[in-house]
């Protein structure tokens, strides 16, 4: 484990800001930060969503080529 070491002073301010940045985060993550949880579901709309159609891989794989 590697250590740094800080002045008690800054260790301090750190400490503060830290907390402040939990308590505000901790208030409600879903409405500040838009955050989602992905069900398995959720994950794959987003693979579906991923893929390509062969018209347009081919274009691509055309396009790359020159």
């Amino acid at each position: 484990m590697k250590c740094v070491n800080v002045a008690k002073d800054q260790y301090e301010v750190l400490k503060q800001k830290a907390s402040l940045y939990d308590a505000f985060l901790k208030s409600s993550p879903e409405r500040i930060c838009g955050i989602e949880s992905y069900t398995p579901q959720r994950i794959k709309e987003f693979l579906r969503w991923d893929q390509l159609d062969k018209s347009t891989a081919k274009r691509l794989k055309h396009i790359f080529k020159s």
